[in-house]
């Protein structure tokens, strides 16, 4: 029997004493009731040789622990980083969603005031064309203004940046939506704005 044996079968041990010893004494007219192993003194070596077991136990629990826990940790970020990449992905796709949504509603509202300004022509309504053509007019300064190519002049810091005035220019502009008979006041009551 090896020492774990013994170790971990003291009451076993104790019961086999104990039946060995009364019928030892016995014949004496000694009845024994009670035997107990308490302290067990294994020899040097065997001592040195379980300290070393116990502390290999231990060891092997302890980065048996660790593996563990760095398993685990490795499942969590790797999880962490799959939510937050399709969270990300479902952003995306939500912003794209929604600007595809805005160039849809700014083409109908462009195709309707077309339809509009169409109409309107057709009917003889100048003011609805010089409305269009203000808006384009509009449109294409603000990208000029907004241009990295506009740099105010050294040379004459007095002259402003941009164009001449908006209704000049629509004025100078009539032969393109007019034929050369529509008369001056004709053309002047449709620059009411």
């Amino acid at each position: 029997m090896d020492l774990n044996e013994v170790l971990s079968r003291r009451d076993e041990i104790n019961g086999m004493l104990l039946n060995v010893i009364d019928r030892a004494t016995n014949p004496w007219g000694m009845k024994v009731t009670r035997i107990e192993i308490r302290d067990l003194t294994p020899p040097v070596d065997i001592t040195a040789a379980m300290a070393k077991q116990m502390k290999a136990e231990r060891e092997k629990r302890a980065e048996i622990l660790i593996a563990e826990g760095e398993k685990q940790l490795a499942i969590l970020r790797s999880e962490g980083e799959k939510r937050a990449a399709v969270l990300e992905a479902e952003g995306r796709k939500e912003a794209a969603f929604r600007d595809a949504e805005a160039r849809e509603r700014l083409a109908q509202a462009e195709a309707k005031a077309t339809e509009m300004v169409s109409e309107a022509i057709a009917k003889g309504d100048v003011q609805a064309i010089n409305y269009f053509i203000a808006q384009k007019y509009v449109d294409a300064f603000g990208k000029l203004a907004e241009s990295d190519q506009q740099k105010p002049s050294s040379s004459r810091p007095s002259s402003p940046p941009w164009p001449p005035p908006l209704a000049g220019w629509v004025r100078s502009s009539k032969r393109l939506v007019f034929p050369k008979t529509a008369g001056r006041k004709s053309w002047m009551r449709c620059m009411t704005f």
